[in-house]
């Protein structure tokens, strides 16, 4: 069951990633100790971990900010 806090979360992210990281999947800032194609673009208390493709952006985790990033992704 989604609460309201978590779809007002939803409409956050959502608008993060339709009107900034899709429009400019280069904004975030590479990460290059997770791989050469993972970039991290923080979003209110949390950060969105992604990578592009040649037609997507692709999500590989939303973590809150206190949590180290290295640890969750392979």
């Amino acid at each position: 069951m989604i609460t309201t806090v978590q779809r007002s979360q939803v409409i956050v992210y959502r608008s993060v990633l339709v009107t900034t990281i899709q429009k400019n999947p280069r904004i975030g800032t590479l990460k290059p100790e997770l791989s050469s194609k993972h970039r991290i673009f923080p979003a209110r208390q949390h950060l969105i971990v992604y990578y592009q493709t040649e037609s997507v952006v692709m999500i590989s985790r939303i973590l809150h900010k206190r949590i180290g990033y290295n640890q969750h992704l392979d």
